[in-house]
């Protein structure tokens, strides 16, 4: 079956199959295959087959028309390999099944080498096999050596080696792949020299070996006028060659080469059951040793990531700052191993208190480590300022030196004096926060808005000055992570939600308050899992 390799202007790849007699391509969804980017017509052009089965692709009076090697065509019947640009698109036609073609790594090359019915054994690769004693013990022998290797390469080097031993082997060539339809993931060629010489395997036996999942057998290249003819046959002095799948089950994970070149004999049908067997062991083998490898890799992570907690939780206060006249208390949740909220209480010499709410863009590692930067930053800057919107003015140039591209960072912050029912309020994009009376009902502040951090050069961000903090009466930041809730329906949790969830707090002390926000949320969510970081941090005034 035909494919479409499609390369995007970001470099992602994706694969259409040409299932049907033809296919229209354009950018609307009535099309068969839908392309996005720039230059590309509501209904380009389309692929089509011809009675004789050659496919064919045509304009269909695009404005930007379809390009072939830089020139226009109104239509073209394709050949394996063209490439094709659609406006930003590439698309690249694989007349086979497979897409493992063309120029490969580690010097491997696949060309249209067609087989001989009658030098060409094939196997499938559960059929039961005929191997004498000395092959047996060859066996045993891999089988051991394969036993004690963990990693990929080990058993790629192990079964090369033994292969090349029993079978005097000129190359051995595997090849590994996670999905069939696509690339191998990785390349092995052993004798590693070779790679420098170059190995061309025949396609359409690599295709059959991949498609069909049978091993097969070129018993003798000399007999075959095709394969004489072709120069990689000639220059390698090939005799024959094995051509092995890698099972998974049901599923292909590679495959297996072997040819005997000059100084070797042609292979026979004892050969292909031993190679058959030998490919079965290392099919099996190479996924243990993939799925010992993949667990390592998630114990390191984990490792990684439990490290980055700790990391992340030393940032954040481990206890709340006593301020004569002030009570505060906060509560940080985190809905992965790591996350971009941030919040802090921070005590100045000169008799203030900062407080800071922050939420980076995204979830996970790089927002951690924007927000351990924000961290930083807030901490270096607070004694040189004196008002928050000065903090979050200087705290903006500190991000811009060094843009991290398509992240940015929402900030709520809060300066005020023991002596003082009076604070300032500056935002960078973050929402403001919620005042609670003594008694009465809650309401959310007026704060004038200003720009995210690390978004723009030089924005302007104001003070606010609300009324006075009057005794008893509390403010509450928070980050979207609390506002942003979903019940099993997509609801959000929203100020319709906060604000009822502080009134019913059972007192309006600043852990209180806290508490009944994150019972509120909880509830509201019924059951369902926590998808972003949750921040909340209350300020009482206590005189």
């Amino acid at each position: 079956m035909p494919t479409l390799r499609i390369k995007e202007p970001s470099r992602a790849e994706n694969v259409f199959r040409l299932e049907a007699d033809a296919a229209l391509f354009g950018r609307t969804e009535e099309c068969d295959l839908v392309l996005g980017g720039e230059g590309v017509s509501r209904r380009h052009g389309r692929f089509f087959r011809d009675q004789s089965g050659q496919w064919w692709v045509e304009d269909l009076q695009s404005k930007n028309g379809i390009l072939l090697e830089g020139h226009r065509i109104t239509r073209h019947r394709l050949a394996d390999g063209d490439v094709l640009s659609v406006g930003e698109m590439t698309l690249t036609f694989l007349a086979g099944t497979s897409i493992w073609r063309g120029e490969l790594d580690a010097g491997v090359t696949l060309a249209d080498l067609t087989r001989a019915a009658d030098t060409t054994i094939e196997r499938a690769p559960n059929q039961a096999a005929t191997v004498d004693a000395r092959r047996l013990g060859a066996l045993y022998k891999i089988s051991k050596r394969l036993l004690n290797q963990r990693d990929v390469g080990g058993l790629i080097d192990a079964a090369s080696s033994e292969l090349s031993e029993a079978l005097k082997a000129g190359v051995v060539v595997f090849g590994l792949t996670c999905d069939p339809e696509h690339h191998p993931d990785q390349l092995f060629v052993r004798p590693a020299t070779m790679q420098r010489v170059g190995v061309t395997l025949s396609l359409s036996i690599l295709r059959r070996t991949l498609d069909a999942k049978r091993s097969i057998l070129i018993a003798d290249t000399h007999s075959d006028a095709n394969l004489q003819m072709a120069q990689s046959i000639v220059s390698g002095n090939i005799h024959s060659a094995l051509c092995v799948p890698l099972m998974r089950d049901q599923a292909v994970t590679g495959f297996m080469y072997v040819d005997s070149r000059k100084g070797g004999w042609p292979y026979k049908e004892q050969d292909l059951d031993f190679a058959s067997a030998v490919g079965a062991m290392v099919g099996t083998a190479v996924e243990n040793a993939r799925l010992n490898q993949a667990e390592l890799a998630r114990q390191r992570m984990e490792a990684e990531l439990s490290g980055a907690r700790r990391v992340q939780e030393a940032i954040m206060p481990s206890h709340w700052p006593e301020v004569d006249g002030w009570e505060i208390h906060g509560r940080h949740q985190m809905c992965h191993e790591v996350g971009g909220d941030y919040y802090d209480a921070i005590p100045t010499e000169d008799g203030r208190l900062w407080l800071v709410v922050a939420d980076v863009s995204g979830k996970g590692a790089a927002a951690a480590l924007l927000a351990s930067s924000a961290h930083a930053g807030i901490h270096a800057l607070v004694d040189r300022c004196t008002t928050p919107a000065e903090l979050l003015t200087r705290l903006n140039r500190l991000m811009r030196r060094r843009p991290v591209s398509s992240s940015f960072v929402t900030c709520l912050a809060i300066m005020l004096e023991s002596t003082s029912p009076t604070i300032q309020v500056a935002s960078a994009g973050h929402p403001p926060p919620a005042v609670v009376p003594a008694t009465g009902t809650p309401a959310m502040m007026t704060v004038r808005p200003g720009f995210m951090l690390g978004a723009f050069d030089d924005p302007e961000y104001e003070n606010t000055i609300p009324p006075e903090i009057r005794t008893g009466e509390s403010f509450v930041m928070y980050t979207d992570g609390v506002t942003e809730a979903m019940d099993p329906n997509g609801n959000l949790f929203g100020e319709t939600g906060l604000l009822p969830a502080l009134e019913q707090a059972d007192q309006r002390t600043a852990p209180a308050l806290v508490n009944a926000a994150v019972s509120g949320v909880e509830a509201f969510r019924e059951g369902c899992r926590q998808s972003d970081d949750l921040v909340l941090l209350a300020c009482r005034r206590t005189r």
